[in-house]
């Protein structure tokens, strides 16, 4: 089986590997999926799918800043990239490292609560009320742990624990009680308040101040209005801040985008000239080999003056045939007396062994460089194969006397009569 592969399939592919090189993400395309899955068998390692991971990475983004996860057990402040185009100072008074405690009870979601279960979360919660008021954290975070078990599904139960870790600089814990009371009730004023101000003391302004405007939109509070002030500064700069590293990010993705289409662009356009430079060069080859005999760059040049013929006159020459193809070149075979047929020249058609001796390379190439320059005739004579051509061809036209006479097809002006000629018939 041939193992030859047309050309233009292999430009093609050419051009194809060019454009996966300058633009990667185009082998992760749908439609090239059967590609990715010979390519795996073959070993290869496919450069990663940017825009998926893109995708995933801005959903994990969003969600950050929605809240904390509710299962983080240490949280430190956010870490803002430098910026050296913009220099981000930030007020950081009354940020703190974050607590380490293991997660609090959180009560059993899905228990069934009983009204006396109920009636004992009410105790609890009145007392645990009172310890706040006395400033015993502890206790009253204890209290309201045991209340919480008897009522799991009390939205203010776990924001008024929170506001009591908030008092022992527990940022942490505050925030995993508003988390879930805000599960139960996505509304609830003191879950926003204190989880704001739990993510003011982490230095997390941008969730703090929109806990803040969240809250203040439930429920007026004087104190949820001064925090809001105090992280509103600082929230607007962090923001401002991810917008222009935001902008420049997707500014250099596009330039290098362009980069990549611009290369893409320079190598098919490289390719597509080689390309009609090679498809030039074969229809020149073509043309030159479909109107000549090989070895013949410039067809079979014109029999001028054919000395000592006699009843023929000087022949005007063979004018340029242009190859053996149409025998388009035979014009100006003057001096005939009426007229005059192919004679040797159709003799050395028809005679196998001078067909077959121009197809020898040697003699294709004599024949060529004595063709553009006649005066190398002397330099091919010592070859016997080319001399005995010549000899051939010199008694197919006719040439009398030595065995150089006569002119010869492809030998521009000719080679005069032979030593024997009688000079007595050429016209004055």
């Amino acid at each position: 089986m041939s193992n030859n592969i047309p050309s233009e399939h292999v430009r093609l592919l050419k051009q194809f590997v060019s454009l996966c090189e300058a633009q990667p993400e185009l082998l992760h395309a749908p439609e090239l999926e059967f590609f990715r899955q010979w390519l795996s068998k073959l070993g290869a390692t496919l450069p990663a799918n940017k825009k998926q991971e893109s995708s995933q990475s801005s959903k994990i983004n969003v969600d950050e800043e929605e809240h904390k996860s509710s299962t983080s057990q240490e949280a430190e402040p956010p870490k803002v990239e430098s910026d050296p185009e913009s220099d981000l100072e930030l007020d950081t008074t009354g940020v703190i490292a974050g607590d380490n405690d293991p997660p609090q009870s959180m009560g059993d979601a899905n228990a069934e609560v009983t009204d006396a279960m109920l009636e004992q979360a009410d105790v609890k919660r009145s007392e645990a009320q009172g310890k706040l008021s006395e400033g015993a954290f502890e206790d009253a975070i204890s209290l309201f742990t045991q209340a919480i078990e008897n009522n799991p599904q009390s939205a203010i139960l776990y924001a008024k624990r929170a506001q009591c870790y908030i008092k022992l600089q527990k940022p942490n814990a505050a925030v995993r009680d508003c988390n879930r009371a805000l599960e139960i009730n996505e509304n609830s004023q003191q879950a926003l308040k204190w989880r704001g101000k739990a993510h003011r003391m982490l230095g997390d302004w941008e969730a703090a101040y929109k806990d803040f405007c969240k809250a203040q939109i439930s429920d007026f509070d004087e104190d949820v209005q001064t925090w809001c002030k105090e992280v509103e500064a600082n929230a607007k700069k962090v923001t401002e801040h991810k917008r222009k590293y935001e902008r420049r990010r997707e500014t250099k993705e596009i330039e290098a985008k362009r980069e990549r289409i611009r290369k893409a662009q320079e190598a098919y356009a490289k390719a597509q000239q080689e390309e009609n430079e090679r498809r030039a060069r074969e229809q020149q080859a073509r043309a030159a080999g479909g109107h000549q005999f090989p070895g013949f760059p410039g067809g079979m040049g014109g029999m001028g003056g054919m000395g000592g013929m006699g009843g023929m006159g000087g022949m005007g020459g063979m004018g340029g045939m242009g190859g053996m193809g149409d025998m388009g070149g035979m014009s100006d075979m003057g001096g005939g007396a009426g007229g005059a047929d192919l004679g040797g020249l159709g003799a050395m058609l028809n005679d196998p062994e001078i067909m077959e001796a121009l197809q020898d390379p040697d003699v294709q190439k004599a024949f060529s460089e004595v063709s553009a320059d006649p005066s190398k005739i002397a330099a091919h004579q010592s070859n016997p194969k080319v001399r005995k051509v010549m000899e051939k061809l010199a008694g197919k036209f006719g040439g009398a006397g030595g065995p150089m006479g006569g002119g010869f097809p492809g030998f521009p002006g000719g080679m005069g009569g032979g030593a024997g000629a009688s000079s007595a018939n050429d016209l004055d």
